[in-house]
């Protein structure tokens, strides 16, 4: 379409509403084109018939020469720059990227395009107006650097491109607090205040005209169509705003100042503060805007603080009439500054109360913390002299109380009590501090860090992971707040809450966490204090943790290793080896190399006993992934000792609500399944699912890994239906919550994978099946333990789909490789080997194969165990079939009694094992 025919429809769209009234416009639009740019633009022309016909013309002129000017692409040139980038395009124009075309030297630029600006007129102010913002220079505001018109009149601007986020998105994503918000908004506030005094107004302040650096720095935007409070400029109209923000007036179309800035500031404070967006149009301009405690979520961390003073100061800067506003942004800015500083606010005008109230806050923080503690420990008494301290030694009695807390909490950390005493009157001080902890700490932002850090570490080492998590990430960002600024601190919170993610399967935000607090420690250099030293190894060995979690075992054993060199020269070397050695262990059982994982293993747990006693938390966490490694060594009946002995070690560590009490009881049903007790493995699950239940929920990661593990047990007892609805519940939750190709998805769409095979739907299973092989081949090396489930599923799959030859080469390739891996893996490949014989129809090799399957179960787990029976099966078929009924007959005799007695009457294996006794008796 040329630019002649569209102005040609948009005169006739003009043409068909102009008599209307101006709210019928948009409806009567809607009727004649489902063009939305048509429409926009002939609502621009409509707007502007209402205007002098002096002013109305320079819209339409500016429209139509948009319209029929060509668009300005990357690469084309205007004066000495050259546009590499489209950026942005809004209502005021285009945004491009540039840079020098004259190569003069190297800039990189934003340069504004302005649309429907290219009557001469309009063209001269804004000549005039570059010169005077040219000489605007503050370090939070964009300089403008030059200016000028296109080929076709339309004037641009270029001006200082700023890489960085806009305000209300760097608040969410950078998760920060109250009091980081109102700090950063002061300094949004000096830099307007700062234009104010070259008299330059914005007249469209928003959080996308506000850029915030990857420093932390605001920048400000787009002050080249702010209106200059000169002579010529002073209260002229202006039709460029965002009505969501905009003041009344401006809307109104009345003389505008720096009253209206005051507005649209207050209306970023609202949204700041009650962290959601306000939402106001045009029409709402009389509306007052909502008080930011009522207008804030119920999710909103901070909601009860905003009553009072913030309503106060946001109620004033936001009101209706310009007179009762802040008479200038600085007031504004101020006024937040006292909040920040716990000064009376002049927005309150409060009483004398009121003020002593704010005095007393200020100068007696020390006694009120003191007092509130009383309260957070219950279980101590806080005698206090009749006589205060001086306002001088308020930092002394902070720290001095902050040293209390640490050692009142101690008590609720198994790892460091040390022995098994019950936990109860622990959880009871963990539940009470927590409760109190915001309610009762809120004025002592340090204090409050403390006590969240060591209450959460004590709800992590007791198996409150989720409790855990929430407290270790308040305390870390309250911690590198700047009214705390305790980095060191902070590393510690989040070395703690990267192990906890870590071990939650959550390797991917374990990273990032134990990155951030590597990243915080190299901040203060080649430091060798012992302090600094100390916390660069474990933040190294919580890294470590992170990137085994998602499988790149090099990487983690070097960062592992280099934990360890770092903290060699510090005291208390052992305790911190012991610890890493363990975590190396769990790499290499994790890796496949099982000798190495238990010798490793049972080195650190003889010197965590010596160092911390047999009934500790760091004995107890040793020992269970020592049972776990002899487990896949085969070894069943040793690792399900130790897993009882762990047992009864969790009960009195923890008690009977912790994820580690339930992961014991998930292991012990894994071993009871394995060993061919179904129903003992049955009452473990639904354990293990109760205690999952009440301290995570059942939406959580760690209940539904619980409940694939119940699905392989049902499936295991011939429920397959049962069995299937379980594993596609827990792959479809973790696929939402951890993504597609998260390790722990993986595994369950493996695993789902495989029983839709088993089932009788292979090509259900097919896509789940090739797409975890593919991520896992790509990933791992190819003799990986996760890399040789998956093939050994895939080549199952291959002899179901009667592709007998692709299943015998994927086969021939797997055996080289499970050299020295867990004899589970040899069981399953030899017995999918005679499987494979026995569809092919020959009887004497698939029953030679299924005699070795026979005996590998045997020495895994026992002549007369289910796992065992279960293989009996179709060696009796295989035997029958090669003319040998006799031993057919025997192996019927041993796997009946016990299969009989744990699987569902009319699964698979008693309908295939009642068949073959039918033949075998009839012959």
């Amino acid at each position: 379409m040329t630019g002649n025919e569209r102005w040609q429809q948009l005169r006739e769209l003009f043409d068909a509403v102009c008599d209307l009234p101006p709210e019928a416009w948009s409806g009567e639009l809607e009727r004649l084109t489902a063009d939305p740019g048509l429409m926009r633009e002939t609502l621009e022309l409509l707007r502007a018939q209402t205007q002098t016909l002096e002013r109305a013309r320079a819209p339409l002129d500016g429209l139509l020469s948009r319209i029929a000017a060509p668009e300005l692409q990357p690469g084309d040139t205007l004066g000495p720059w050259r546009l590499t980038g489209r950026l942005a395009s809004g209502g005021m124009g285009v945004v491009f990227a540039a840079e020098r075309a004259d190569e003069l030297y190297v800039q990189t630029v934003a340069v504004k395009l302005l649309r429907g600006l290219s009557d001469p007129r309009t063209a001269e102010r804004l000549a005039e107006e570059r010169r005077i913002l040219a000489g605007l220079q503050h370090p939070n505001i964009a300089r403008l650097y030059d200016g000028g018109t296109t080929a076709a009149g339309l004037p641009y601007l270029v001006m200082e491109f700023v890489d960085g986020q806009a305000l209300d998105a760097y608040c969410r994503d950078q998760a920060l607090d109250l009091r980081q918000r109102l700090a950063l908004f002061v300094r949004v506030c000096r830099a307007v205040q700062a234009a104010h005094a070259h008299l330059v107004v914005h007249c469209d302040l928003k959080p996308g005209n506000v850029l915030v650096r990857a420093d932390g720095e605001p920048v400000l935007l787009d002050f080249g169509i702010a209106r200059l409070l000169d002579g010529a400029g002073q209260g002229e109209r202006t039709a460029y705003c965002t009505p969501a923000y905009a003041a009344p007036e401006t809307l109104s179309g009345q003389p505008v100042g720096v009253a209206s800035d005051v507005f649209s500031l207050g209306v970023i404070l609202v949204e700041l503060l009650a962290d959601r967006r306000v939402e106001r149009d045009a029409a709402d301009r009389d509306r007052p805007v909502a008080a930011p405690s009522k207008w804030a979520g119920a999710d909103c961390p901070w909601r009860r603080r905003l009553r009072g003073d913030l309503d106060a100061i946001a109620a004033r800067a936001c009101a209706l009439e310009p007179a009762w506003r802040y008479a200038s942004v600085e007031a504004l800015a101020n006024d937040v500054q006292r909040y920040l500083d716990h000064r009376a606010v002049a927005a309150r005008r409060g009483s004398r109360l009121y003020r002593l109230g704010r005095g007393l806050r200020r100068h007696w923080r020390g006694a009120s913390v003191a007092a509130m503690v009383l309260a957070l420990s219950g279980a101590f008494v806080w005698r206090l002299g009749e006589e205060r301290e001086q306002a001088r030694q308020e930092a002394l009695m902070a720290e001095q109380v902050g040293r209390f807390m640490l050692s009142a909490f101690e008590a609720a950390d198994p790892r460091k009590r040390g022995k098994g005493e019950t936990e109860a009157s622990a959880r009871e001080v963990l539940d009470a501090g927590a409760e109190r902890i915001d309610r009762e700490l809120a004025d002592s932002p340090a204090i409050r860090a403390r006590v969240q850090h060591v209450i959460g570490q004590a709800y992590m080492n007791v198996g409150q992971s989720q409790r855990g998590e929430e407290l270790l990430r308040a305390a870390a960002g309250s911690l590198l707040s700047a009214e705390v600024d305790r980095p060191l601190e902070a590393v510690d919170a989040l070395n703690e809450l990267a192990v906890l993610l870590a071990n939650g399967r959550r390797g991917d935000e374990a990273e990032q966490v134990a990155r951030q607090a590597l990243a915080l420690v190299e901040e203060r250099g080649g430091s060798d204090a012992k302090e600094v030293q100390d916390v660069r190894a474990r933040a190294w060995n919580s890294l470590g943790l992170a990137l085994m979690n998602q499988e790149r075992f090099q990487e983690a054993l070097d960062a592992f290793e280099h934990s360890l060199e770092l903290r060699d020269s510090l005291p208390d070397v052992q305790r911190h080896r012991a610890r890493v050695n363990h975590n190396i262990g769990l790499l290499y059982r994790k890796w496949g190399d099982l000798g190495r994982s238990e010798a490793i293993l049972r080195d650190s747990l003889a010197m965590k006993i010596e160092l911390e006693g047999a009934n500790s938390y760091a004995t107890w966490i040793t020992r269970h992934v020592l049972a776990m490694t002899v487990a896949e060594q085969g070894r069943l009946r040793e690792a399900e000792a130790l897993q009882k002995e762990n047992l009864a070690l969790a009960l009195a560590l923890f008690g009977d609500d912790s994820d580690h009490t339930a992961t014991v009881y998930n292991e012990l049903a894994s071993l009871n399944q394995d060993l061919g007790d179904y129903q003992a493995a049955g009452a473990y699950y639904a354990h293990a699912l109760e205690i999952k239940a009440r301290v995570a929920g059942e939406d959580s990661v760690d209940y539904v890994v619980t409940l694939n593990n119940l699905a392989s047990l049902e499936e295991s007892r011939g429920d397959s239906e049962r069995a299937l609805q379980l594993y596609r519940r827990s792959f479809e939750f973790r696929h939402a919550k951890l993504g597609a190709e998260n390790p722990s998805t993986l595994r369950a769409e493996a695993n789902l994978g495989r029983a839709l095979m088993r089932s009788g739907r292979v090509d259900e299973a097919e896509p789940l099946l090739a797409h975890a092989l593919a991520v896992w081949s790509a990933r791992l090396a190819a003799d990986a333990t996760d890399v040789l489930i998956t093939r050994l599923g895939w080549a199952e799959w291959e002899i179901r789909a009667g592709r007998h030859a692709a299943a015998r080469a994927t086969l021939e390739a797997l055996r080289p490789l499970l050299a020295g891996k867990p004899p589970q893996l040899a069981l399953r490949h030899q017995a999918l080997v005679a499987d494979l014989l026995q569809r092919e129809g020959r009887a004497a090799d698939a029953a030679a194969a299924w005699s070795q399957a026979v005996a590998l179960a045997e020495q895994q787990y026992g002549t007369d165990t289910i796992s065992t029976a279960r293989h009996r099966v179709p060696l009796a078929e295989s035997l029958f079939d090669a003319g040998q009924p006799g031993p057919a007959r025997e192996q019927l005799r041993q796997a009946a009694p016990v299969l009989r007695e744990q699987l569902l009457p009319g699964s698979e294996l008693p309908q295939r094992m009642a068949r073959l006794e039918s033949v075998l008796g009839a012959g």
